[in-house]
């Protein structure tokens, strides 16, 4: 048991990644501290705005970015992977920057990235910022879906939508949600966070350099779990 601000609870770890189980519209998924989500009974991993290249674009406009964000954010996702074992990889919309993003430093860490995990089949769910990547470069062996692509009960998105009555469970990201985690703000900042929203679970940006949106619950029902040292901690509606 866990307490952060006064709030309890629990987590769980596997292979050095700390994670929570919850089941959503009868969907059994693993919120995972790296910012991921794991559903357990599809055994598929789903990813959200890495913005690879985003570091170039800086460096480009003459902003003293240090080089290595996108292995550093490719990474993120590899730990996730060697904790979780996942039979598929879905990235949910703004895997890159821009397509003028993809410098050679960009495309020999997605390289190496397949390379080292070849088995896996690996789909992106194209978002605002892939728009200009009808296909994707066969080297990198992932393949490409507009959003509100339909598995099973699943809706994958890269915007959010509010799925209502409709029995589907939607997961999106382009918010890069955070929580203003109480009398703590001050020192913790904005916190990524999962937000469930009205039949919508929003993930956290994997990414570095993409800033953040700060969630204000919008019904009794939302539910939101922070993101903090490698912990994953539900806030309670209060």
């Amino acid at each position: 048991m866990i307490e952060v601000n006064g709030f309890n609870t629990s987590q769980a770890t596997d292979a050095s990644l700390t994670f929570v189980d919850v089941t959503l519209r009868d969907q059994r998924l693993r919120l995972l501290a790296g910012g991921g989500v794991y559903h357990r009974d599809r055994r598929s991993l789903f990813v959200a705005d890495l913005h690879l290249g985003k570091d170039t674009t800086f460096r480009r406009h003459g902003l003293p970015v240090p080089k290595g964000s996108c292995e550093a954010t490719l990474n993120r996702v590899a730990k996730m992977i060697d904790a979780c074992e996942p039979a598929q990889l879905f990235f949910l919309g703004d895997m890159f920057h821009a397509k003028s993003s993809v410098s050679d430093e960009v495309d020999r860490a997605i390289c190496a990235f397949r390379d080292r995990f070849s088995e896996i089949p690996m789909t992106l769910v194209r978002g605002n910022h892939d728009a200009s990547f009808r296909k994707l470069p066969s080297r990198w062996a992932i393949d490409s879906c507009a959003e509100n692509f339909i598995v099973d009960e699943l809706r994958l998105c890269h915007h959010p939508v509010h799925c209502g009555d409709d029995k589907a469970l939607a997961l999106a990201g382009h918010l890069h949600p955070a929580f203003a985690l109480g009398t703590v703000t001050e020192r913790l900042g904005n916190l990524p966070c999962f937000w469930y929203t009205q039949g919508c679970l929003i993930l956290p940006a994997i990414g570095e350099f993409t800033g953040t949106y700060r969630v204000r619950r919008q019904a009794a029902d939302d539910r939101v779990w922070v993101v903090a040292d490698e912990t994953v901690l539900e806030i309670p509606n209060v």
